[in-house]
């Protein structure tokens, strides 16, 4: 390991710290330091304050913001290059479009009442809904946690759950077509047969194929009713619109983040912990696993 070495710099004091960073690496390739400059961009200037980053500093920050009590340090951070390069989907279909789920488009065969699409629609009640249909609802707690479920598990959730939409369209179309079901009031018309009308089937008359094909699913139940499977649509149209949008959000960080590592232990005598070391800063990929990270940290420790 290199020693540390004192250098000085000299700035107008209308400079940034663009200009702080191109002048220090200047005078690392003077001393023979670097054999080139690092670029601006695999820099980044903090305050750190009780072994904690206490200020980020933005390249265009006036220089002047620094004050002589201040601990100013510039972190070297891994090149843009390699995260963006790693942020890149790894297949087409993961871009953000409706290719994700297919070539299909979905339309829904049942309209809802206005009360309860302002249930559905309202604190993300829809979310809350589906718990009702699903045979395990804490699986959604882990679904739409966004630090636990990934887009590829919402993404098969979202299919499996357009397949039972499916499956209990032909219940319904099955059951209309065998003429079994009854007319909304139950009245004949003058030859004694049932008058079926014109009218649009009940939305809440229960369909015994509903049933059994809720009672057989291995992932879904409760669909019993027109009303059921209305509700269910309306779920896989509004869990459609939060993976693209979940999607689009994770293009933000094509450029990776930014994160800074503190190292803390138990303060003698109290459950409060306190930092010890300086700071690890470290520019990771948007789209790095829980085991992704652990790596990237054991990578960074194992060279101390």
């Amino acid at each position: 390991q290199q020693k540390l070495k004192t250098m000085s710099l000299t700035l107008n004091k209308s400079a940034s710290m663009n200009g702080l960073m191109t002048k220090m690496n200047e005078k690392l390739v003077e001393e023979g330091l670097l054999s080139e400059p690092i670029p601006l961009e695999d820099l980044v200037a903090v305050d750190v304050w009780s072994h904690e980053v206490f200020s980020w500093y933005q390249h265009t920050a006036d220089i002047d913001r620094l004050r002589d009590n201040d601990k100013t340090f510039i972190y070297q951070l891994r090149r843009l290059a390699d995260v963006q390069e790693e942020s890149k989907p790894k297949e087409d279909a993961a871009q953000v479009s409706e290719d994700i789920f297919g070539t299909r488009r979905r339309t829904r065969k049942y309209n809802l009442d206005i009360a309860t699409l302002s249930r559905l629609n309202a604190n993300d009640g829809w979310q809350k809904e589906l718990e009702n249909y699903v045979q395990s609802p804490m699986m959604l707690l882990s679904l739409f946690n966004p630090r636990r479920g990934s887009n590829d598990e919402r993404i098969q959730f979202c299919k499996k759950l357009e397949t039972f939409i499916d499956l209990c369209h032909k219940e319904i179309e099955e059951d209309e077509a065998s003429g079994t079901k009854r007319p909304r009031d139950g009245s004949k018309n003058g030859s004694g047969s049932v008058d079926t009308g014109s009218e649009d089937p009940p939305m809440d008359e229960q369909i015994q194929g509903l049933l059994d094909r809720s009672d057989a699913s291995p992932s879904f139940k409760g669909a019993r009713t027109r009303q059921d499977v209305a509700i269910l649509e309306w779920c896989a149209s509004k869990l459609r619109q939060y993976i693209l949008n979940s999607s689009k959000a994770k293009e933000s960080y094509k450029d990776g983040i930014v994160v800074q590592i503190v190292m803390r232990r138990p303060k003698s005598g109290s459950s409060n912990y306190s930092s010890f070391v300086q700071p690890v800063l470290m520019r990771i990929s948007g789209n790095l696993t829980v085991y992704g990270l652990r790596k990237c940290l054991a990578d960074r420790f194992g060279s101390w």
